[in-house]
């Protein structure tokens, strides 16, 4: 989707390239169809207002990104979640490139309606209590800290120290950093799914 929605790779000329709105109609085109196949309470649709991967880019991703979540509001208020991500690099560790991202995401957040799950480099157990308290999502997910830690939920449940992740070892074909991170005491968690946040 984002082939269409950026101004920074979409170079049509009909009625899908263009204007903020005209690269908006193929994701609404697309959440339409497959709302009317299996109902919106069971569609997500998942965002990132300010990636780059695949060199994407657009000119004002906060009003591209309004527009299209006030349009889902109106058209789709039933959709089962918005996701939204950062989808910086994993190398990205500049604090003003993270802020403004975050930020871009927050004032785009304001505009939905509906449930949101939010994606942020370096989510803590504090900050993902804050973000939930504070009404910036419902949900939040864990990329990082997932790779590194295969009993994330038993760790943030009784607020156990989090292995660190290894960006070298991310995405490879290497037994690295797929199952050499090691449980907490060695102990497999319980199944079942845990609410930390109670």
């Amino acid at each position: 989707m984002d082939q269409f929605l950026r101004d920074g790779v979409n170079q049509r000329t009909d009625s899908y390239g263009g204007s903020i709105a005209k690269r908006c109609k193929f994701p609404l085109e697309l959440v339409a169809r497959i709302s009317e196949s299996i109902g919106p309470e069971k569609v997500g649709i998942r965002f990132s207002p300010n990636g780059s991967f695949n060199s994407m880019s657009d000119s004002d991703p906060t009003a591209l990104f309004t527009h299209l979540l006030q349009r889902l509001n109106d058209l789709h208020p039933k959709l089962a979640y918005v996701h939204f991500t950062t989808n910086t690099p994993h190398s990205t560790d500049d604090p003003l490139i993270l802020t403004q991202t975050e930020n871009i995401i927050h004032q785009v957040r304001k505009v939905w309606n509906g449930k949101c799950i939010l994606n942020l480099p370096g989510m803590s157990r504090e900050k993902t209590f804050q973000v939930v308290a504070e009404g910036k999502a419902e949900m939040v997910a864990f990329g990082r800290e997932f790779l590194a830690n295969p009993d994330l939920p038993l760790r943030l449940f009784k607020n156990l120290p989090l292995n660190l992740p290894d960006p070298n070892t991310f995405y490879t074909n290497q037994v690295e950093g797929y199952t050499d991170y090691p449980f907490y005491e060695n102990k497999q968690p319980q199944s079942g799914t845990v609410q930390f946040w109670k």
